[in-house]
């Protein structure tokens, strides 16, 4: 999902990622579809036609103390081909340049409707204190796990140099639905690469200075508009596998993300 919907309702599945190449140089007032772009190549086969692989995915469910996943998502979560997930994405994101920084967040690349559409998705879930969503926002303090499978290693490596050589201080993205339209703003505080405890590989860390989404209806007037007010997000990749992990007003947010990437890589890694 997007930073959009992450933020709107399925956390940073209410959360925004990045493109195989960094920002291209643009001129700051071109927009860019966030639906990356179809590749050239093509493959009929990848992670989303492993069955075996695809189940496990579905069944990572991290134990995270004093946190479960709100009744409204409980079972809400797919395992699908990214193909799938990104075909339905219409965006457009300002400055054209952050397009592919808006990507990797979101663990998405410029291949994703061409040669990597199968790889494998899974939005795992958006878990609150006890499992209780609050009714209104800013929704924390929450944490939103998402993951994929990657069929190449080395497009898999770029989502970290995506983030990193981005220089991303904010943008935002437009999506126009039958109902309406969505936009979202972001403001990007810092981002940086930091080791966590227990963990062989660096995370890259984004430190998000605000979020506001606003809805449209279809003669304009504002319908609704949620926000966050300053959160952190961790996107991390081991090889073939990558997830991100968003947690806003959580204590200890180092160690509980790096709890919950260690138990996606050994869940990942079991036989």
């Amino acid at each position: 999902m997007s930073t959009a919907e992450r933020i709107m309702w399925w956390g940073a599945v209410g959360v925004a990622a990045a493109a195989l190449a960094a920002c291209d140089a643009t001129e700051p007032g071109d927009a860019a579809a966030a639906t990356p772009s179809a590749s050239v190549a093509t493959v009929t086969t990848g992670p989303a036609d492993d069955a075996e692989l695809s189940e496990r995915l579905g069944s990572f469910e991290p134990e995270i103390e004093g946190f479960d996943v709100s009744a409204e998502f409980v079972g809400g979560g797919d395992v699908y081909a990214v193909e799938r997930w990104y075909a339905e994405e219409s965006g457009v994101i300002e400055p054209a340049a952050c397009a592919a920084f808006d990507d990797a967040t979101r663990l998405a690349t410029n291949q994703d409707l061409g040669a990597a559409g199968r790889d494998l998705r899974y939005a795992v879930g958006w878990y609150f204190p006890d499992g209780e969503m609050p009714e209104e926002p800013p929704f924390e303090p929450s944490i939103e796990v998402q993951v994929r499978v990657f069929g190449d290693e080395v497009l898999a490596a770029a989502l970290a140099d995506a983030v990193l050589g981005a220089h991303c201080e904010g943008f935002t993205s437009t999506a126009t639905w039958d109902e309406g339209t969505n936009v979202l703003e972001h403001e990007v505080a810092t981002v940086d690469e930091v080791t966590l405890p227990g963990l062989d590989e660096p995370t890259v860390r984004v430190v998000w200075a605000k979020g506001v989404a606003t809805d449209y209806d279809l003669a304009g007037e504002v319908v609704g508009t949620d926000w966050r007010d300053g959160w952190t997000q961790y996107v991390h990749v081991d090889g073939v596998d990558a997830i991100t992990v968003e947690l806003p007003g959580v204590e200890d947010e180092e160690a509980v993300a790096a709890q919950v990437i260690a138990d996606f890589l050994d869940h990942m890694a079991a036989e």
